[in-house]
């Protein structure tokens, strides 16, 4: 540790990536819409170690990851789906529903 102190801390990250996990958060939007944005934000602010961010446009024709595939908007709004283990959470669209899932 005193000659590589900085490959002690690579080694506890790559052990909690290991023992967690990523956590992979997609939101469904339009990137150019304020609502879209303010979420974005939000989630942003959080804290959320080894995570993935995606926005997909929900009328973009290009293909997208398999993370993106069959997800959809909710009423119009932006939804977000936090996702691990390659199981996702339930499409929610309001920030009180999507907080928890970032904890």
């Amino acid at each position: 540790m005193r000659i590589q102190p900085f490959g002690f801390a690579n080694l506890i990250t790559a052990a909690d990536f290991h023992a967690d996990g990523p956590r992979e958060i997609a939101v469904v939007g339009d990137p150019r819409a304020a609502e879209t944005e303010a979420l974005f934000r939000q989630i942003r602010q959080c804290y959320v170690p080894n995570r993935t961010l995606m926005v997909v446009d929900p009328v973009d024709p290009s293909p997208r990851p398999a993370l993106l595939a069959g997800k959809s908007q909710r009423d119009g709004k932006p939804t977000v789906y936090v996702c691990r283990h390659r199981t996702c959470s339930a499409p929610a669209t309001a920030w009180a529903d999507i907080e928890p899932l970032l904890q």
